[in-house]
């Protein structure tokens, strides 16, 4: 009989195991791909977002000084010039705030279209989705659509477009023959602005300021990533290890049941081997069939309930993405490494039980040197002799010998018959123990340096900008009007905006007073030639840009707190480029708070006399900050970051959030390691554990048949399982001091998270204490 007839014949027979061993493997299929794909579609739809808002080109340029910039822009022909501005549309029988964008280009294509046409006549119009249900338009209808001039536009809907990013979309796009360069708030182009011969001094001299879309997509993707989405980015390679933990653990588990049927073949004059290879085929086959069924089964559900999914991250997805190489990685490397794993484990393992196990006292003689060598190198990298990285690698050696050590210990603390029992039900624990050992060790390392990591860094990270603010810089005029209308429309309140000099032959800024003085004292005028202890600690920013404000020309000059030395601030003239200082100078000064960091350094008057002195003239770009932006609804948040990617899709971006990035990763990563250990660590211990309690199902009978009180029975189990008890509780304090040894040790703490991978394995041993101290049917021993 061949071997595919026999594997055939074993799944008809153990048919509802088979069901429950593919069940596993389709359920962790399904959480695998999910989260695949909705990593992957989240992202996708950010970026057809960004990407249709631009017409499908590859630049945008934005003008800062509209009096060197125009001239040269507005001949250009190659340029797709777009207006936006705020206003509203209405139908028959609605009205709604809308985003308006006026081109001239019938070719512009701005927008994901998903019914009807783009405008090819100046009376045409398209309209979002979101927008058409408000006002109950569809294509062919009719719409008047009024500016913020409260000038009005009869439109016809040509027809619907999408934003994947945001299902709030309401964004009209206008054809129209009235489009004047003057008026544009952003330039659209295929060809690369800083290679051509027109554009590129221009944007050298900061006259224009120019991006790729590309990068563009990439920032909108991370400021819109929710916390949900960090974690999912580090589930995929955890379920990869769970998945194959489980499945492994589950057909260890099985073997049991199944060894009549090995038994069986081999009485038929099979090899033994290969009697258990067919077992373990058989359920590679079912890991196969429930993975991919699994993944096949996701993808078809997320089409279906696209709209419902999208809807759950306020976008509006129109296809369904998934990160193809790691989802066809899991789905032929799961069941692959299962095959080879049973394809090796059955000779490996009938080998092992050829030979003579040695004895537990002779293996803790090994461990008690191996304790002692980690003792002194413990000492050791605390004396700071040896480097931390030392001290690591022989904790890990102290965790994988310290079972057979507790083993030792437990077994001779009994009477000399218990101590056979104990001795006997431990060491068959023991590859399960040490395994958990190592792993406890490593998930609560791992674990606990990156939540420590992330306390120190938001403990000892300051505040670069106020709490809970966006802010924008180098954003034209215009495109400042049009987002501070947004703003207030979404419900924002708080909004404080600069102007930003000319710098295309010199820059001013705003430095510490100790910095000034000490270059005055030292006669340095090139900043990178400044000595260190000259930059003053306690500053985020010691040298920042100036800003101008539009108010009273006889205001005083502000300035970051931490610039301010007996009332005075520095001031610093650079040409253009150069951190060569051509003027040197303090001028008085009063503390803002709100200064500083991402913030300018100083503000003074676009029309007073310092203003007039420096030589700083007022542009087009103006410095922006919402101060008030986290107070917003999500949905709101998400709509007003849609509206500055196209509004300002070449200035810069800082949400008060990204300055812990770094922190919130670290914690990210710190829960994945906790949680996935954890998990691990239960299937290794409860699936395992309880198979070795299964096969220990008659020496527990045995002690009940003679005579065995329940008092001495608890006590037997309580020496038994003190084995991976002790071994657990002693690898989570190792893994603890590991991360200490590796961490910052600036007083910030660890956290509660690390105390996961150990409360799980603890718990997971009380349950098997519990099944093996209940008293096993005649049926089963049978």
């Amino acid at each position: 009989m061949t071997t595919r007839f026999l594997v055939g014949k074993f799944i008809r027979f153990h048919f509802a195991a088979v069901c429950g061993l593919a069940g596993t493997a389709f359920v962790l299929a399904i959480a695998f791909a999910g989260a695949n794909i909705l990593q992957a579609s989240v992202t996708a739809a950010t970026e057809q977002a960004v990407a249709a808002d631009a017409g499908g080109r590859a630049f945008a340029v934005q003008v800062l000084d509209e009096q060197q910039a125009l001239p040269v822009l507005s001949r250009r022909t190659d340029l797709l010039a777009v207006i936006d501005s705020a206003g509203k549309a209405a139908s028959r029988n609605a009205e709604s705030p809308a985003g308006l964008r006026f081109v001239s280009d019938p070719t512009a294509e701005l927008g994901l279209l998903v019914e009807g046409r783009y405008p090819v006549r100046p009376d045409e119009a398209t309209i979002s989705s979101f927008l058409a249900d408000a006002l109950g338009l569809r294509v062919g209808d009719e719409s008047i659509v009024t500016d913020a001039k409260s000038q009005k536009h009869p439109v016809r809907v040509s027809g619907i477009t999408s934003s994947p990013a945001n299902d709030d979309d309401l964004t009209v796009v206008l054809l129209s023959d009235d489009v004047d360069a003057r008026e544009a708030t952003v330039f659209l182009t295929h060809a690369d602005p800083f290679t051509d011969r027109e554009l590129g001094p221009l944007l050298d001299r900061r006259v224009l300021k120019g991006r790729t879309v590309e990068i563009l997509a990439e920032d909108e993707g991370s400021s819109t990533r929710s916390a949900v989405l960090s974690m999912l980015s580090y589930a995929t390679p955890a379920l990869s290890a769970i998945s194959i933990s489980l499945i492994l653990a589950l057909l260890a588990m099985s073997a049991y049941k199944v060894r009549r049927d090995a038994s069986a073949l081999q009485a038929s004059g099979m090899e033994r081997v290969r009697s258990w290879r067919i077992v373990g085929y058989a359920g590679a086959a079912a890991v196969l069939m429930g993975t991919v069924s699994g993944s096949i089964l996701t993808l078809a559900a997320a089409t279906v309930w696209r709209s419902h999914l999208s809807a759950i991250f306020g976008q509006d997805w129109q296809t369904i993405a998934a990160s193809w190489l790691p989802l066809a990685v899991y789905v032929a490397g799961v069941p692959t490494l299962v095959i080879l794993v049973l394809h090796t484990a059955p000779a490996y393992l009938l080998s092992r039980r050829r030979r003579r196990i040695p004895r537990i006292s002779v293996s803790a003689r090994v461990a008690s040197a191996v304790m002692a060598v980690w003792a002194v190198m413990l000492g050791l990298t605390l004396a700071r002799v040896l480097p931390v990285q030392v001290g690591g690698a022989a904790g890990a050696a102290a965790v994988v010998v310290a079972p057979v050590l507790i083993a030792h210990l437990a077994s001779r603390s009994a009477g000399t018959a218990e101590r056979r029992v104990v001795r006997m039900v431990a060491h068959a624990l023991l590859p399960v123990v040490i395994v958990a050992a190592l792993l406890t060790w490593v998930t609560t390392m791992q674990s606990a340096a990156g939540s420590h990591n992330a306390i120190s860094m938001r403990e000892t990270s300051p505040m670069v900008q106020p709490s809970g603010s966006l802010l924008l810089t180098e954003v034209p005029s215009k495109s400042g009007d049009v987002l501070r209308a947004s703003y207030r429309r979404l419900g924002g309140k708080s909004v404080v905006t600069y102007r930003l000099p000319d710098e295309t032959s010199t820059m001013v800024r705003a430095a510490s007073a100790e910095l000034t003085g000490c270059m005055k004292r030292m006669r340095s005028t090139r900043l990178s030639e400044v000595d260190l202890t000259c930059f003053p600690p306690h500053s985020i920013a010691p040298i920042n840009i100036i800003a101008l404000s539009s108010g009273d020309s006889t205001a005083p000059l502000t300035a970051d707190p931490s610039l301010i030395q007996s009332g005075v601030v520095g001031l610093l003239t650079l040409a253009a480029g150069s951190d060569v200082t051509s003027r040197i100078e303090e001028s008085p000064a009063s503390g803002d708070a709100l200064l500083g960091g991402n913030m300018p350094g100083a503000v003074l008057p676009a029309e007073g006399a310092l203003a007039h002195s420096l030589k700083l003239r007022a542009t087009n770009g103006e410095f922006i900050a919402f101060l008030d932006f986290a107070k917003l609804p999500t949905v709101s948040q998400a709509q007003f970051r849609s509206d500055v990617a196209r509004l300002a899709s070449a200035g810069q971006v800082a949400e008060e959030r990204s300055q812990y990035e770094g922190a919130d990763i670290h914690l990210a990563l710190a829960r994945a390691w906790s949680a996935s250990g954890g998990l691990l660590l239960v299937v290794l211990l409860g699936f395992g554990g309880a198979t070795i309690v299964s096969v220990q199902a008659r020496l527990r009978r045995t002690l009940i048949d003679i005579g065995g009180l329940p008092r001495r029975r608890r006590m037997l189990t309580a020496q038994i399982f003190a084995v991976p008890m002790v071994s657990v509780i002693f690898a989570t304090g190792l893994g603890l001091c590991s991360a200490w040894l590796q961490g910052v040790h600036n007083g910030a703490g660890f956290g509660l998270i690390w105390l996961i991978p150990g409360g799980a394995s603890l718990a997971a041993i009380a349950a098997l204490g519990i099944a093996f101290h209940r008293v096993p049917s005649r049926t089963v021993i049978s």
